[in-house]
């Protein structure tokens, strides 16, 4: 079903960096992981989106949701699927300017403003930009973001591989037992990698983004 331009819509761009400069089988297994993963999102959050979740232009994904909720669960599954591509993605609020179910077509205010975003996210050399809520919720949601961007960013394959289990709640011994290791290997990746602090500073911003939606407050 087309969406309507007199609603608006909350968008989440993303950017996989440096795609073009990548080999032949490289961007083969990344377009081939990113397909993948577009459709199980698509799939699990089909009851926020208003649209499925496309790739366009080669190297951006879009999303179109209809709430915030779970804006950053579908931007780190995105940020998974690319990795170790790096992701850079802005999240905002808006209309869009012509009602089809195509989003190369959509268009509008809420795109024109995301490319924008988009732009000076290239050229500060960030990693991610949330331009929705009310100004304090924007800042924290924003700090949240850039906390999780450079905590995640300067993780190791190993220590990357127990954020994705203990994000899980699964206990330090369990995660040891499903990635064959000592517990206290585990338990020391987690304290070098503040995991602790990752996981933590996710689920704030997950709580701010909750907060948003049962309020109705979209900036």
């Amino acid at each position: 079903m087309p969406v309507s331009t007199e609603t608006s819509y909350y968008l989440l761009l993303a950017d996989i960096q440096g795609s073009t400069r990548l080999d032949a089988e490289s961007l083969a297994r990344l377009t081939d992981r990113l397909a993948r993963a577009l459709s199980e999102l698509s799939h699990r959050y089909s009851g926020v989106l208003a649209l499925p979740l496309r790739q366009q232009y080669g190297d951006e994904v879009a999303a179109l949701l209809h709430h915030p909720t779970h804006t950053y669960a579908i931007a780190d599954g995105i940020r998974e699927a690319a990795y170790p591509t790096a992701l850079r993605y802005v999240v905002t609020y808006g209309r869009v300017g012509q009602s089809t179910n195509q989003i190369p077509l959509l268009g509008g205010p809420i795109f024109k403003n995301a490319q924008a975003l988009m732009q000076a996210l290239k050229r500060q050399r960030a990693a991610s930009r949330w331009d929705i809520g009310p100004p304090f919720e924007r800042q924290l949601l924003q700090a949240l973001s850039d906390m999780i961007d450079a905590l995640s960013g300067n993780l190791t394959n190993y220590r990357r591989q127990v954020w994705r289990l203990l994000r899980e709640e699964l206990s330090q011994q369990d995660a040891a037992a499903r990635l064959a290791k000592k517990p206290q290997s585990v338990s020391r990746a987690a304290s070098q990698g503040n995991i602790l602090a990752l996981t933590r500073g996710e689920r704030a911003l997950e709580s701010v983004l909750q907060q948003l939606a049962s309020v109705g407050d979209r900036g």
